[in-house]
């Protein structure tokens, strides 16, 4: 998600400022302060070509106000906004770690008996109560899962395919490496055989010079290799395992 994707009436977002002294002789940077603030309106401003952003409390406008004032002999510049995460993580008991993202983010969330309970927006939600997986406040996600290749970290190695035992095909985003290489797989690249789905690496989609890289482009060779997988479907998927299958290099004379 862009900055800008977040910049709506009702988000929130974090707003950073600098702080620099007021000194007319000596004007120098102080630090960074932040805050989360709820953007109220956003209205185009002619004059400048921007917009401007006023927020649902004055608490903000207030602080920076308090800032400036002659008591502190500051002065706040190059304000930004980021967008706050869209995520959730999830503990895992049983593994006793942090195991989890999702692509949601609750105003609010309480825990009711085995059930979960979140709210948005003034709406209250209860989760794991129908068919539909990966729906969150009426919106349709995906799952993904990323993975890495690090067997034998001392060898480059000419990576050949991948391989998934899952219920159904789970398409690769990117696999990618340590020195900008980059490849994709769809579902339609992979061959299934029982509850085993294979296909072959494409090319470095990154080479240049050349008219179709994933086709014609060089071969995904590295010391390591990132996964990044994808499954949209809306019932229960099973992925038991993922690995890949290489080559080492000759050049790496191991």
């Amino acid at each position: 998600m862009s900055d800008k994707d977040c910049f709506k009436e009702g988000e929130r977002v974090i707003v950073t400022w600098d702080l620099y002294s007021n000194d007319t002789n000596n004007s120098f940077f102080i630090g960074t302060s932040s805050t989360v603030a709820v953007i109220y309106t956003i209205v185009d401003n002619p004059t400048t070509g921007g917009q401007t952003i006023t927020f649902l409390s004055g608490d903000l406008e207030n602080l920076i106000k308090g800032l400036t004032s002659s008591e502190f002999n500051v002065s706040v510049r190059n304000i930004k906004l980021i967008c706050l995460s869209k995520e959730t993580v999830a503990f895992n008991e049983i593994l006793q770690k942090w195991s989890t993202f999702y692509g949601y983010s609750p105003d609010y969330i309480i825990e009711n008996g085995i059930d979960i309970i979140t709210f948005k927006n003034g709406e209250l939600y209860t989760h794991n109560t129908n068919d539909v997986y990966n729906n969150f406040y009426g919106e349709q996600q995906d799952s993904r899962i990323e993975a890495v290749s690090r067997e034998q970290p001392g060898s480059i190695k000419f990576y050949k395919n991948i391989e998934e035992e899952s219920t159904t095909v789970w398409d690769l985003i990117e696999g990618k490496n340590q020195i900008g290489q980059s490849t994709n797989l769809i579902k339609e690249d992979f061959e299934t055989v029982e509850s085993f789905h294979y296909a072959a690496f494409w090319k470095d989609a990154n080479t240049p010079n050349v008219d179709n890289p994933l086709i014609e482009g060089e071969d995904m060779r590295s010391f390591t290799m990132s996964l990044l997988i994808r499954n949209d479907s809306v019932t229960l998927e099973k992925l038991f395992s993922i690995g890949v299958r290489y080559e080492v290099s000759e050049f790496s004379g191991k």
